[in-house]
């Protein structure tokens, strides 16, 4: 064999090894990425409920996926995480007010995003948790039903409670958590005064708003304890953002004195002109 020829059999054999090389390489990092995938959701944090504090923190940092719900084999505590449903999570957990014996108020839906309305008819269908409380905005009569746990299903049906923060009847930071395009989406237009009206099967506690701020997910301050019962109403912001919300939106109100609260058909009369003839005391919370 000629120099030449050797030369050109040198540079057919390094371009074939070029080419083979050019064609496996995708399909090896492929192979490995499933292999990585598969291996996170094999693992048991994947599928472990949020239930402490470092992980409700983390909430408030992890983008929201609630313009995009998902269906009912995943849940994404409302902010994008790929899990299967817990269907363990979705009743009443330790910490957490009494379970109330009466059927979810059905919501007011005139906000909500079409998507959110979908994903609440099918879960509807096939889930029913334990109501814990109701929470009430005076100005509109909206009631949102509130659900132990801040998992995809009762963020989807209403709002959940952070079970890490103080229990509804309880003394506080008491956090609860929505979507923007669903429950939550009422909060576009609430404002500093407004009254909210928390109802457990110990009776009913009336907060007065105190303040509302836009913050970024890293502010996990607001879910701090505090000194006097607070409520803190924790939702996505902007509003009506395509795509994962980049802020929070956070409302603090603050607990009237039980021996000033009136009932709470009382406080939403005074906005709608509405008073039922049988509206009498209701039980109040002690909130001393």
């Amino acid at each position: 064999m000629s120099y030449q020829q050797n030369k050109k059999k040198k540079y057919l054999e390094r371009t074939l090894w070029v080419l083979a090389l050019v064609c496996v390489l995708p399909f090896l990092a492929a192979w490995a990425s499933r292999a990585v995938v598969s291996h996170v959701t094999a693992s048991p944090m994947a599928a472990a409920p949020n239930t402490d504090n470092a992980l409700a923190a983390n909430k408030l940092r992890a983008g929201s996926a609630d313009v995009n719900p998902p269906e009912l084999s995943m849940t994404a505590s409302g902010h994008g995480m790929a899990e299967t449903v817990d269907t363990a999570a979705i009743t009443t957990q330790p910490g957490s007010s009494e379970p109330m014996q009466t059927e979810a108020p059905e919501p007011n839906q005139g906000l909500w995003s079409q998507r959110r309305l979908s994903a609440f008819d099918r879960l509807r269908e096939t889930f029913a948790p334990d109501m814990i409380g109701t929470l009430v905005f005076a100005s509109s009569d909206e009631r949102v039903p509130v659900f132990s746990g801040d998992n995809e299903i009762n963020m989807t049906l209403g709002a959940g409670h952070l079970q890490d923060s103080a229990p509804l009847d309880g003394s506080g930071n008491i956090a609860i958590t929505a979507h923007r395009d669903g429950a939550f989406r009422v909060l576009k237009d609430i404002k500093v005064g407004d009254i909210l009206i928390l109802q457990t099967t110990a009776g009913e506690r009336m907060f007065s708003v105190a303040s509302t701020q836009v913050v970024t997910p890293d502010r996990v301050d607001v879910l701090d304890d505090t000194e006097v019962p607070t409520l803190t109403l924790i939702t996505c912001h902007p509003f009506y953002y395509v795509g994962s919300a980049p802020n929070r939106f956070i409302v603090q109100a603050e607990v009237l004195p039980a021996e000033v609260t009136p009932t709470a058909e009382a406080v939403t009369a005074s906005f709608t002109g509405a008073l039922p003839a049988d509206a009498g005391q209701r039980p109040i919370i002690n909130s001393n």
